[in-house]
Formats: structure tokens, C-alpha cells, sequence
């Protein structure tokens, strides 16, 4: 009789440790889309998280579309970019994760840097047709990358919205693939290797060139 007291030890350990990992936590999270937010938290599935998505498309410096994001999902990565194309189109984008009850009820700050960084892009928009006649344009704040971006649009499984862009960007803003903004829109982009339009970079350049024309005038 002592000897099966054993295994029935183990037995019970073996329950109270499969009930304990068996337990997993689930969060509640806020749950908008656009202005609209639901009356009570949503309670996600035991594989999600949180996630806040914020984005706005300016012209001008003027906000004319917005898209407002929460809730539940699984796998969430954050991502964080922006961009700024030619006739001063500008877009942000912010997608933050959180694994807490309700953490994420506010939405991220956008703080669009106006202060030139040294770099130039060529610059362009077009909603009709897949290029686009760049013009120099001189990136601010952390767009220092020259980015190439392609967009489109559906709406009731039909396009919409087709346009092709270039001009300055964050480097988070590279090489992205089927990344959907605004909710309906997708895009890919590319970056190309940025120009340093500083003076010191100019006069650098102005220097090496005075120093070969004055080479060849003793050769």
C-alpha cells in the first residue's frame, strides 16, 4: 500500500501543474475606428494585444485626412514613419503595441519636424500616372532617406485611387510592402541614396573642383 501513495503524488502534482499553465491571462483593450469607440473595453483573445494606429495625410501643412485606430491583435509589431512628397504632401504614420488592460487609451503625438537636415530629394505627386517630374526638395528632421512610393486605393473591391510619389523620408519608411494606410490603401515603397545638400558638403565639393582646374593649368 505505501508504494502507490508514490504515484498518486505525482498524479496530483501533474493536474495542479497542467491546470496552472494551462491558465492564460487575457487583456481588455480599447476599441476604436475613427471617432467611433465602443462603450466598453473589448476583451481580446488570450494570443493578443493592444495596438493604437494613428495616422494623417497632409497638404500643405494643412490635415485634410486622418485615420484613428484600437483594439485587439495578434502579432502586433509597431511601426513608426513618415514621408514628405512633392506639393508638400506629407504623411505620418504610428502603430504602437501593448500587452496591459487598457493601455492603450491615448493615441500617439505627431511632432513633424520643420528644421532642414542637410539632405535634398527629388520631389514629386501624381495621381494619374505612374511617374512624375521631381524638383529638389530639402528634407527636415529625420527624413533623411529619398524615398519612391506607390499607392492604391479600393473602395467596394474596386480601385479607387492610384498615385505614385518621391521625395524625403524617415528610414523606417523604406522598403515597405503592402502596408495599408487609411484603412483601404495600399502602398510599397523604395529608397534610393540621399544627396547631402549642406553647404559644407557644396563648398567641399567647390573645392576639389577649383583644386583639379588649377592641376591642369601646371600639367
Amino acid at each position: 500500500m505505501p508504494r502507490l501513495s508514490v504515484p498518486r503524488r505525482l498524479l496530483c502534482v501533474c493536474v495542479l501543474a497542467t491546470c496552472v499553465f494551462s491558465t492564460v491571462e487575457t487583456v481588455t483593450c480599447e476599441d476604436c475606428l475613427l471617432e467611433t469607440c465602443t462603450q466598453t473595453p473589448k476583451t481580446c483573445e488570450s494570443t493578443d494585444g493592444c495596438f493604437t494606429n494613428m495616422q494623417f495625410w497632409n497638404k500643405s501643412g494643412t490635415a485634410f485626412a486622418g485615420f484613428k485606430e484600437k483594439g485587439c491583435l495578434s502579432g502586433c509589431v509597431p511601426l513608426s514613419f513618415s514621408a514628405t512628397l512633392g506639393e508638400q504632401r506629407t504623411f505620418e504614420y504610428k502603430r504602437q503595441c501593448c500587452q496591459a488592460d487598457r493601455c492603450n487609451q491615448n493615441f500617439p503625438v505627431f511632432q513633424k519636424s520643420s528644421v532642414t537636415n542637410g539632405v535634398e530629394c527629388p520631389a514629386c505627386y501624381s495621381e494619374k500616372e505612374s511617374s512624375c517630374v521631381p524638383a529638389p526638395l530639402k528634407c527636415t528632421g529625420p527624413e533623411k532617406s529619398c524615398v519612391e512610393v506607390t499607392g492604391t486605393g479600393t473602395k467596394d473591391g474596386e480601385t479607387s485611387l492610384e498615385f505614385f510619389g518621391k521625395g524625403c523620408a524617415t528610414e523606417s519608411a523604406c522598403n515597405l510592402e503592402d502596408v495599408t494606410l487609411m484603412g483601404s490603401t495600399q502602398i510599397r515603397t523604395s529608397c534610393s541614396r540621399a544627396v547631402d545638400a549642406s553647404p559644407r558638403q557644396a563648398s567641399t565639393i567647390s573645392s576639389v573642383l577649383a583644386g583639379v582646374f588649377l592641376l591642369k593649368l601646371f600639367i
